[in-house]
């Protein structure tokens, strides 16, 4: 693009702020870059759970761009319209609300000194999910804020005076840069507090109550386009704050919901737009606003990996030098060390984020390897990271068509090319890679029909994709890796309360529900109409005594056959049921695959919550990648072709016959919960759950239930 001339250039200023250091560059309304500079500043690692900044470095370094800027625009008669911050999400400080000057350091969003704390909280992953949208992790600021004033001898007396003030590090920087009587956070932001309701768009008073928060030591809620004041010294507006990642999907204009962005820095962090919040179950993955201005909000849901350049310091205490560009582009040039090297190795910082939200989980770095392998042990765990959680992603939002990448490690032309082969999709990398700065401007600019992409390079898949096996025998390394948790009992009633009413019928259901059970596990075969019934075996002599089989029969004519429609109308008033829907076989077999998944369609639009069963696995990927988010599969063989099978599939849950379980054998670890049946007693399901199952399918259910010593 040529670069324009005229009088008087009118330009709008971004400013990055990140874990490494700051970067600013001025955008005119086309996209066109007319000057950037960088700055850097250190990070602290005062011990192992603790990674800091100071605030002073971190504002002369901004401060110092700033005074550059000013004088580029001087001599080259180019004017400031407004500028735009971006920051890290949940990184953040504590500071005196009326001098402004800091009173803790600035807490990395990867420090987790707060880990203790986050542990005493006493809320289950759900409730965290449903009040913030976010897993429940040290890494975010609720701990954070509880630990300074538990700790931090001047945020406690700044308490006590009421002239605290705490919040993300883009709430202090805007007062700081702007001398705001106030400061302000925009949702993106106040998300990664998770002090924050994403419904009621208001602090949670059960949050705070539990950190012992006080709200009026926290920032004031405003949208991301707002009015935050005049920064000194520049004499432009503050009109735009959001957090980096947030910026980051605007780089080249209004983000695709058909597309995956990926950006790989400090931390890799994968987004895929969608137009509101949604309450589906979310397998691990996470939601979080991106922007917010008069006419409307735009949400993502999202996965965080710590694999990226916030391990660098790990990757150089193990290779003994400093971690240039030179040797990523020669470990990544040595393609046998990449894709033949059979060992197992995870590097990660902090803990392990998506889908697994473990923070007690380091790296696993083999001593004695090659520089080469022990880059491409990290480049590849972070690869494999991304590749899991997009499928995550792909099973609630169908597939994305390509990848979009920036940050960082998204310049290394042979890492992108791995991630073409290793997703099969199209990966597209933009000249510009500093993806924050750029969608920073574009949303300061007010998101200009006049914006131009960037110039773009397309890495395409290889046929041959030598990664594929190493990654499903890393996967099953990474979940030997994870130490198993003994997980927690819940108590499935087989086809309804079959004690009380007949097998799979509106009755029994209710019945079990009535009793205290919250997950129904329920057959369901389809009959001559193509209407799905409760039913399990396909002929009808068992349980209604005529001798004739449901594909040749129109169930509204055969009494105590209820279908699923008027169950889960039955059950409307019911919010808290999870149903486990068992699609038979021999349905599946009679009428094929694509006329039983046209049967159940509807319930993709339903409300309630649920997962299909099934037998076949061709089934069940076929009916994920039609709405149906959550699956279950029956495990026929417990062998290693059956669990490698089982690893590509990826299901939330995989039911099996206790009978089929090796003796004192551990279950195999995975994302998947584990369902098994029948379970008759207490000690039965005891047992199981030391072997790692979790959901007890019983026609004694209710007993299950109400056995203290299993839940003790």
């Amino acid at each position: 693009m040529a670069m324009p001339n005229p009088s008087k250039i009118a330009c709008y200023l971004a400013i990055d702020v990140g874990g490494q250091g700051c970067r600013c560059a001025l955008f005119d309304a086309k996209g066109y870059k007319y000057h950037e500079l960088q700055a850097h500043y250190p990070t602290y690692y005062p011990s192992p759970d603790r990674v800091e900044h100071h605030a002073g470095e971190i504002l002369s370094a901004i401060e110092a761009l700033l005074s550059a800027i000013k004088n580029h625009i001087e001599q080259e008669n180019i004017s400031i319209n407004s500028c735009g911050l971006a920051c890290q999400g949940a990184t953040l400080l504590c500071w005196d609300k009326h001098t402004l000057e800091p009173l803790s350091p600035v807490l990395s969003w990867q420090d987790t000194r707060g880990k203790a704390i986050a542990e005493q909280a006493s809320l289950n992953n759900d409730e965290w999910l449903h009040i913030t949208g976010l897993h429940p992790s040290a890494h975010y600021g609720a701990s954070k804020f509880s630990w300074c004033l538990k700790h931090i001898s001047a945020v406690i007396e700044a308490n006590e005076k009421h002239r605290l003030q705490m919040g993300p590090l883009a709430n202090y920087l805007t007062q700081k840069l702007t001398s705001s009587q106030h400061a302000y956070c925009n949702p993106a932001h106040l998300a990664r507090t998770q002090l924050w309701d994403h419904e009621k768009q208001f602090w949670n008073k059960k949050l705070l109550d539990r950190f012992s928060i006080p709200i009026e030591a926290l920032p004031r809620p405003s949208p991301n386009r707002f009015d935050y004041g005049i920064i000194k010294g520049i004499d432009a507006p503050i009109i735009l704050v959001n957090r980096d990642q947030s910026a980051a999907l605007f780089s080249e204009g209004k983000p695709h919901k058909e597309c995956a962005y990926i950006n790989m820095g400090t931390g890799i962090f994968i987004q895929r737009p969608v137009a509101s919040y949604s309450k589906r179950h979310t397998f691990g993955l996470q939601q979080s606003p991106c922007y917010s201005d008069s006419d409307g909000s735009l949400q993502a849901f999202e996965a965080s990996i710590h694999s990226g350049l916030a391990v660098k310091k790990q990757l150089e205490d193990a290779i003994k030098q400093p971690l240039t560009s030179s040797l990523i582009e020669e470990a990544l040039a040595e393609a046998s060390s990449a894709n033949k090297d059979r060992s197992w190795q995870l590097v990660t910082a902090s803990g392990l984020g998506s889908p697994y939200w473990l923070e007690n989980i380091s790296s696993n770095l083999s001593s004695g390897t090659s520089i080469a392998a022990t880059i491409n042990s990290w480049l590849n765990s972070a690869l494999y990271l991304v590749r899991q959680n997009l499928e995550l992603i792909d099973n609630l939002l169908g597939p994305a068509r390509q990848l979009i990448v920036s940050g960082g490690l998204s310049q290394y032309d042979q890492l992108c090319q791995r991630l073409a082969d290793l997703s099969m999709r199209p990966v597209v990398r933009y000249k510009d890679t500093h993806a924050t700065l750029r969608g920073t401007a574009y949303l300061t600019a007010d998101q200009p029909e006049s914006w131009q992409a960037n110039k773009s390079n397309t890495f395409m898949p290889q046929s041959e994709n030598s990664l594929e096996e190493n990654y499903y025998q890393w996967l099953n390394g990474l979940f030997n890796y994870i130490p198993q948790q003994q997980t927690e009992l819940i108590a499935v009633s087989h086809r309804g309360d079959i004690n009380s009413a007949p097998e799979n019928t509106i009755n029994a259901i209710q019945l079990a529900i009535q009793s205290g059970i919250k997950h129904i596990e329920f057959d369901i075969q389809i009959d001559a109409d193509g209407i799905p019934v409760l039913l399990h075996d396909p002929n009808l002599n068992r349980t209604h005594g005529i001798n004739t089989t449901i594909f040749s029969s129109n169930s509204a004519s055969i009494s105590k056959l209820d279908n699923l429609w008027s169950l889960l109308d039955s059950l409307s008033s019911h919010n808290d049921l999870h149903l486990y829907i068992e699609i038979k076989h021999d349905s599946i077999d009679h009428w094929g695959i694509d006329r039983v998944l046209q049967a159940i369609a509807p319930l993709t639009t339903k409300s309630i919550r649920y997962t299909l069963l099934a037998r076949s696995q061709t089934f069940l990927a076929t009916a994920r990648n039609l709405g149906h988010v959550s699956i279950g599969a029956n495990v026929r063989r417990y062998d290693s072709a059956e669990q490698l099978n089982l690893l590509k599939l990826n299901p939330e849950y995989l039911v099996i016959n206790h009978e089929r379980i090796p003796e004192n054998t551990k279950l195999w670890p995975g994302l998947w919960s584990w369902m098994v049946y029948e379970v008759e007693n207490a000690a039965q399901a005891r047992k199981l759950q030391q072997q790692g199952a979790s959901y007890m399918i019983s026609f004694n259910a209710q007993q299950l239930l109400c056995n203290e010593a299993l839940h003790a």
